[in-house]
């Protein structure tokens, strides 16, 4: 195909798309990005091709960010739940 493979491109990872998308900005953001992606699953191509999909949204509208989702939460004391040990901080 012509296209160079770099060990840096070659990444060990588990199977979440989550982290493929943190995976995929990181290496979108080096300084010569790679100009394809082999996914092992369904569910790395997904995270991979979210990373793609915020990226070209920023790059073709700069002036437009892609929209923050912000969730209300509240934390539920329960029994699962206990304070930090002494001596740690967050």
């Amino acid at each position: 195909m012509g296209l160079e493979q770099r060990d840096e491109f070659v990444l060990e990872t588990d199977w979440l798309p989550l982290t493929a998308y943190e995976r995929t900005g990181a290496l979108l953001e080096s300084s010569r990005p790679p100009d394809a992606f082999l996914c092992a699953s369904d569910e790395l191509a997904l995270g991979v091709m979210l990373a793609i999909e915020v990226m070209t949204r920023i790059l073709e509208r700069p002036d437009n960010p892609p929209p923050a989702s912000v969730l209300p939460v509240e934390l539920a004391i329960r029994d699962s739940t206990s304070g930090m040990p002494k001596g740690d901080t967050l």
